[in-house]
């Protein structure tokens, strides 16, 4: 939301995170392309007409907060960092078991 100069996308994050794109202020200078840490976003090619002048709607979750306190907005019972903590600490693990 930050990157973008023309003010496309708009993320409201409150008891549930929505994230809108207007196509008609986007001038297609990417940025939000290359800031996504997640490489979610992607660029299509469109005719003039196929532009809605409204912001679109892409993306709604509720808010959730993780037993470690973390709040997040997706489907997972656990937030992304204690999703990679437990990953990390399951590899781990079996490499351990593995020594023995």
């Amino acid at each position: 939301e930050s990157v973008c100069p023309k003010g496309a996308i708009i993320i409201e994050k409150q008891e549930t995170a929505v994230i809108y794109f207007n196509p008609s202020l986007c001038s297609a200078c990417k940025n939000c392309i290359d800031a996504c840490p997640k490489n979610a976003i992607t660029a299509k090619k469109a005719f003039v007409e196929d532009l809605i002048p409204k912001a679109l709607k892409l993306f709604e979750k509720p808010k959730k907060i993780c037993s470690c306190g973390n709040v997040y907005y997706t489907d997972e019972e656990i937030c992304p960092e204690c999703e990679i903590k437990n990953k990390k600490r399951q590899e781990l693990l079996s490499y351990i078991k593995d020594l023995f």
